[in-house]
């Protein structure tokens, strides 16, 4: 596959693989040593415990090159335009980043359903929800508000409160740039291409995401263009009795 990006873009790649990718391998590579000296020896507990680290190295490996794919290709799928349920899409995605117990979720949208890209909007929504739950402090609550703006003109803005540690003015513009992490999200296992990805994939459908500013936490706006909106929500939430449940306000 060749490099789609500039040279910042591979800068940024080149200190990824130096920092995190080389340490994975080399953890690797140590930790295959160590199930053969155990093998030899005959410690099978030693060998099965140094098998699971082992395993879970290449998971970081192949997650890094799952999320390395998709951002390369982001903004060349073939959009699929579709009636859906905002409300529905928004509380769906919430409860798939897999939030606190004690988390809530306000939505204050007048439009019901719209008219647009559904699986951009369910990926650009989860990327930004993951952020605010990664960037949240452990001991206190998750809340999260999404505002949803009126259509206009065939665009649409939703805008993501949380309140966690907030991003720096001088971090606003950099977060969406490919492997850049904030220092909340070191060792969250990401790679910093989640918000890159965003904006890849939102710029290439003719929209966008942006920082706003926020008295508290941090907001992040997505600009969405829409085919239409109604005001009737025909489609009922479905809850997803596995996941944990987190408070929902509707309003």
């Amino acid at each position: 596959m060749s490099w789609d990006g500039d040279d910042n873009d591979t800068q940024a790649f080149s200190r990824l693989l130096s920092r995190d990718v080389a340490a994975l391998v080399r953890s690797a590579r140590q930790l295959s040593g160590y199930v053969r000296e155990d093998v030899l020896r005959g410690d099978v507990d030693a060998a099965m415990q140094a098998l699971g680290l082992l395993d879970v190295r290449l998971a970081g490996l192949d997650r890094f090159v799952a999320e390395y794919l998709r951002y390369q290709r982001a903004g060349h799928r073939q959009p699929r335009i579709e009636w859906f349920s905002l409300r529905r899409v928004i509380t769906a995605e919430f409860r798939r980043i897999g939030p606190p117990s004690s988390a809530t979720l306000a939505v204050n949208a007048a439009t019901g359903r719209v008219q647009a890209d559904r699986a951009l909007v369910s990926d650009a929504l989860h990327e930004v929800l993951h952020n605010a739950l990664v960037h949240h402090p452990e001991s206190g609550r998750l809340d999260v508000v999404v505002d949803v703006a009126e259509a206009n003109e065939g665009r649409m803005d939703l805008a993501v409160y949380d309140n966690g540690v907030g991003i720096p003015a001088a971090a606003a513009d950099r977060i969406f740039e490919p492997y850049v992490k904030l220092s909340a999200a070191e060792g969250s296992g990401r790679y910093g291409l989640g918000l890159a990805w965003c904006r890849r994939a939102l710029e290439a459908a003719g929209g966008y995401i942006r920082v706003r500013n926020a008295k508290r936490g941090a907001c992040i706006v997505i600009g969405l263009p829409i085919g239409a909106a109604t005001h009737d929500d025909v489609e009922e939430d479905v809850v997803d009795a596995e996941a944990p449940a987190p408070r929902l306000r509707l309003v």
